[in-house]
């Protein structure tokens, strides 16, 4: 006994459900091959920039410390750095840091060399009573300028 089954003929013509798959996976495949490309590109900048770093950290080895030249060559550079012009801005909302203040807390010697200076100093009564922990803001009257804005 033959049984037949009629069945519908298949349709070559794509559903909208297949063609969004199809583009899906289409998109899918060229976004992968963009990441590809991009982490290639990534890994070759990333072996630049350790061959870079290689090359910074076998300078920095190279680089003299502060402390190897003479004490006179030292104290030139502290002096010069202590003489350098700056402007002061004061107004009620900021005062700005004295550079003359970061290069003194830099290292004792550079302390002792800005003191022998004597540079006046101004120190900021903020509801306190001022004594001696209350920090000091270095200035030199002879190359500084001070400035005062106005009010808005």
């Amino acid at each position: 006994m033959d049984i037949a089954i009629n069945l519908p003929p298949q349709s070559t013509t794509p559903t909208g459900i297949e063609q969004g798959q199809s583009g899906l996976a289409t998109s899918l495949v060229g976004t992968n091959d963009l990441l590809q490309i991009e982490n290639e590109q990534l890994r070759s900048e990333n072996a630049a920039l350790l061959a870079r770093l290689s090359r910074l950290q076998n300078q920095i080895s190279a680089f003299w410390r502060f402390s190897q030249p003479p004490v006179e060559v030292r104290e030139m550079i502290w002096n010069e750095a202590l003489k350098t012009p700056q402007v002061h801005l004061m107004d009620y909302k900021k005062i700005t840091l004295s550079q003359i203040n970061v290069i003194m807390q830099s290292c004792h010697e550079a302390r002792r060399l800005g003191l022998l200076f004597q540079f006046p100093y101004y120190q900021l009564d903020i509801d306190v009573e001022l004594d001696a922990t209350s920090p000091k803001y270095y200035i030199n009257l002879d190359i500084d300028t001070i400035w005062l804005p106005r009010d808005q």
